[in-house]
């Protein structure tokens, strides 16, 4: 678990000045090699809000914009008050202006107001040359005021180069990582506890939420409790639908995906059965699951290609007659719920030493469905795993 450092008294889990410094210093590296003077981004909410925070150490608001300047502080724009504009003093660490609108993107007259505030500063800084960062967390009318206010300025996207630098973790970012870990592994522990015949799943899945934030989680979740009969399909099942009560004899899934302290989110899943020995479809499909895990765990290996895991992990499910892989079941994790690289077609990152990848494969046949999901970090001589809570199905 990570020791408390608070920061103006209310914010336990601050990254470092020196962590800062170090990423400002990367992005400042790379913007001297792209002859860039400002990059812009724009994040909400906290489980995709990740740019922001990385940058700032600030969670993301509704929206918040960060125009990050190569030879000065940045500046914040976020929905706060004109005259008591958000964050507070204490968390401006390299903030040189907050400045405070009101403005929602569901009150329609105020969905330019942040980007008119972003046009006049930048256009007070005299700068040209501007980066992009992420412009599918940037809202249209936000990009569209931008292009239509700064007609003199040049446009770079540098998601690319950004999201390479931000998914290399430091030491510091892997010990937020391990503590999610830890914390994920700390409340599964728990699980057992909880569920019994006659509970619904969605009581269960409360009962989990708050045990992580008990145990030092930011308060962001994506968490579901799953549960059917033996030999029928038990797959992962949203919020809105987690009525179904537990009985005997019930397989059930349980996925942990929580921010920790620090901010990072990891994942941890796990298959349960109460009062009824595992048949054997479904070891069977917990073993393809775990073995498939495995084998992808072995592909992650400094300059290792992403797609061809995918393709590798496909043709492991098909040779036992398991469905194949058509979700995102692999991907980076760090300050956003999901970042790159991604496990899947398309992607271009390769894999670099440090970086923070969770695994997730799915075996799928018409008896069972079990995922296995752990994080690993990929060390020069392979990929280590960072949960050490058992890969086995836990009967209750």
């Amino acid at each position: 678990m990570l020791e408390r450092e608070s920061l103006g008294g209310r914010f336990l889990y601050p990254v470092s000045d020196q962590e800062l410094q170090r990423r400002w210093s990367l992005v400042r590296r790379m913007m001297e090699d792209k002859g860039l003077d400002l990059l812009v981004m724009q994040n909400e909410g906290q489980d995709l809000g990740g740019y922001v925070r990385w940058f700032s150490d600030v969670q993301a608001g509704y929206p918040e914009t960060i125009i990050f300047q190569k030879e000065d502080g940045m500046i914040m724009i976020n929905s706060s008050g004109v005259t008591r504009p958000l964050p507070p003093e204490f968390m401006r660490r390299g903030i040189k202006k907050a400045i405070g609108r009101p403005y929602f993107r569901t009150i329609n007259p105020t969905n330019e107001v942040d980007a008119l505030v972003a046009a006049e500063e930048i256009k007070a800084t005299g700068k040209k040359q501007i980066g992009l960062i992420n412009l599918g967390r940037m809202h249209a009318s936000f990009y569209n005021c931008l292009m239509r206010e700064l007609p003199e300025c040049d446009f770079t996207d540098v998601t690319d180069e950004i999201d390479l630098i931000k998914a290399v973790k430091s030491s510091e970012e892997l010990e937020i990582a391990q503590a999610v870990c830890d914390l994920e592994d700390q409340v599964m522990e728990q699980v057992p506890d909880l569920i019994r015949a006659g509970r619904s799943e969605l009581e269960v899945r409360n009962d989990i939420h708050d045990l992580c934030l008990k145990a030092g989680a930011e308060g962001q979740f994506f968490l579901t409790v799953s549960s059917s009969p033996m030999n029928t399909v038990c797959g992962q099942v949203p919020l809105l639908y987690e009525g179904k009560t537990i009985e005997e004899g019930d397989n059930i899934s349980v996925l942990i995906e929580s921010s920790g302290p620090g901010g990072f989110f990891a994942e941890l899943q796990r298959t349960f059965t109460l009062g009824a020995k595992p048949s054997e479809e479904l070891k069977a499909a917990w073993n393809k699951a775990v073995r498939a895990q495995q084998m992808c765990r072995d592909m992650l290996v400094p300059g290792g290609d992403p797609v061809e895991v995918f393709l590798a992990l496909n043709r492991f499910l098909k040779e036992d007659g398991y469905a194949p892989e058509e979700r995102l079941f692999a991907h980076g994790q760090g300050y956003d719920l999901i970042e790159r690289p991604g496990l899947l077609p398309g992607e271009t990152m390769p894999f670099a030493k440090d970086m923070f990848i969770v695994l997730h494969p799915a075996a799928v046949n018409r008896y069972a469905m079990c995922t296995c999901a752990d994080n690993f970090r990929i060390c020069e001589e392979g990929a280590v795993r960072l949960h050490h809570f058992p890969q086995e199905i836990i009967e209750i």
